[in-house]
Order: C-alpha cells, then sequence, then structure tokens
C-alpha cells in the first residue's frame, strides 16, 4: 500500500484550515474554527435552514492509508454511538456524513457558553 499524500482533510487544499464560506457535505456552510486538537477540529457553521451546528472533522495530517483508514473509522463509530445515546448531559448528534473533499464528518447541536478548557482554567 502506498503511503497517502499529504490529505487536504478539513483544511483547504492551500493547507490551512476551512474558511467561512466552504460548504461542508453540501449542506453545512462553516462559519468559523472554534477549536482544535491533535486529531480533529470543530467548526461552527449552519445548514440550509441558516441553524447553527457544530461540525467535528478531522485534521489534516501526513498519515498512511491505514492509519487515515482507522482515524476516519473512530469518527464515524463516534458519530453512530454519540446518536444512539440521548442525556442532557451530553450533546445532541443531529447528522453524520463523509464530504467528498474533507472526509468524514460529525455535526453536533451549537451550544453557547464556555470551553471545557475555560472551565477548566477558571
Amino acid at each position: 500500500m502506498m503511503p497517502r499524500a499529504k490529505s487536504a482533510v478539513s483544511m483547504s487544499p492551500k493547507g490551512k484550515f476551512l474558511e467561512a464560506g466552504e460548504v461542508i457535505g453540501q449542506t453545512f456552510v462553516i462559519e468559523e474554527l472554534i477549536g482544535h486538537g491533535g486529531m480533529g477540529c470543530v467548526y461552527r457553521a449552519h445548514d440550509k435552514e441558516q441553524n447553527p451546528v457544530a461540525i467535528k472533522m478531522l485534521l489534516h495530517q501526513d498519515m498512511d492509508e491505514g492509519d487515515w483508514q482507522e482515524s476516519a473509522k473512530r469518527l464515524r463509530d463516534e458519530g453512530r454511538a454519540l446518536a444512539a445515546v440521548e442525556n442532557p448531559a451530553l450533546v445532541r448528534v443531529l447528522s453524520w456524513g463523509e464530504d467528498q473533499t474533507y472526509g468524514p464528518f460529525v455535526v453536533l447541536e451549537f451550544l453557547l457558553g464556555d470551553s471545557l478548557r475555560q472551565r477548566l482554567d477558571s
């Protein structure tokens, strides 16, 4: 198996984070990056009806095909597992899918407030 070339996953083809106005899954319009970690990032976005959502995606990474497939599978599994659970303490999963350019994504309800990091730091 050949190593995967630098991927454009969750980054624009220019190698930067997605910009406002870019469309994911033909439905969700990116507004801004709201957080990122070692493997993923989260964007504030809206759907066609202008409802606010959060979109979790994989970060652009130099991964071989096997590592990429495993990371994508974990994100899809996470979306399915969270969608199956209803609990007021958990954010709701609204949708999940695969964008032809940027790869798998999970659409979550967008909640206003402090981030977990802000809460832990205060």
